[in-house]
C-alpha cells in the first residue's frame, strides 16, 4: 500500500482564498494600468505624470479641470489643433534641502503631456484657460445652433 503524504488542512489554501488573492493582484494591475497607463509600455522612472482631469460636459459648454499642483500658468500649455485639445507643461522638482532621509516620495515632477479629442459642435476660437489653487480650468462654449424642436404627432381623420 502507497501512503501519500499531504498537507494539514491550516496550511492548505481553500479555493475561495487563492481565487481572492488572485483578484486583489488582478485589482492592483487594473489600478496601476487606469491611473498610470503609459508607465506599462514605457517606464518613466518618475520624469513624467498626467494630471488627473474631470471633464463635464452640459448644453452650453465644455469644461475641463485638470489638477497641476504646484504649477504656476506660465508652468502650463493649453493648445488646439484641429477637433483635439492638448494640456501640457513641466513640473521642476523642488530642491530639498540636503542631509534629509526620506523613505517614500509620492510627488509627481517631470513634463506631462495629455490630450483630448473634443466633442463636435464646440467653438475652438473662444476657448478660455485659468489656473486658481492647483486647478487648471479650460472652457471651451458649445456653438449656438438651432435646438431641435418636438413635433406632436396627430392622428387623421378616417376617411
Amino acid at each position: 500500500m502507497n501512503l501519500l503524504r499531504t498537507k494539514p488542512r491550516e496550511t492548505a489554501l481553500a479555493p475561495t482564498t487563492m481565487l481572492s488573492r488572485m483578484r486583489e493582484e488582478m485589482d492592483h494591475v487594473f489600478d496601476r494600468f487606469v491611473r498610470e497607463p503609459l508607465d506599462f509600455a514605457w517606464p518613466s522612472n518618475g520624469k513624467s505624470w498626467m494630471p488627473a482631469l474631470d471633464v463635464i460636459d452640459n448644453e452650453t459648454e465644455v469644461t475641463i479641470k485638470a489638477e497641476v499642483p504646484g504649477m504656476t500658468a506660465k508652468d502650463v500649455d493649453v493648445s488646439i489643433s484641429g477637433n483635439r485639445l492638448t494640456l501640457s507643461g513641466k513640473k521642476d522638482e523642488s530642491k530639498e534641502e540636503k542631509g534629509e532621509n526620506y523613505f517614500v516620495s509620492e510627488r509627481h515632477f517631470g513634463a506631462f503631456h495629455r490630450s483630448l479629442e473634443l466633442p463636435e459642435g464646440v467653438d475652438p476660437e473662444k476657448i478660455t484657460a485659468e489656473q486658481d489653487n492647483g486647478v487648471l480650468t479650460v472652457k471651451i462654449p458649445k456653438l449656438r445652433t438651432a435646438k431641435p424642436k418636438h413635433i406632436a404627432v396627430k392622428t387623421g381623420a378616417k376617411a
